[in-house]
């Protein structure tokens, strides 16, 4: 089940619902004031990569390497 980032048109509250992709914004309430005017965020996505596949991605350590393209 995805998490879906929401936004309280009336008292600006940001909140995260688990919730399906078939559920409608109109069911969604805001935790702090109740209003079910919200408005869905656009929410960045989140890549994983396996340990076992090659990276294009380069490594996590710091600073430049030799193969980088960078000196």
């Amino acid at each position: 089940m995805p998490i879906y980032e929401y936004e309280c048109k009336d008292c600006k509250h940001q909140f995260e619902v688990l919730t399906t992709q078939s559920q409608q914004t109109e069911d969604v309430k805001c935790p702090q004031c109740q209003s079910t005017d919200v408005v869905k965020k656009m929410s960045a996505s989140s890549v994983r990569i396996g340990s076992s596949a090659p990276s294009s991605l380069g490594s996590a350590s710091p600073g430049c390497s030799s193969t980088s393209g960078f000196s």
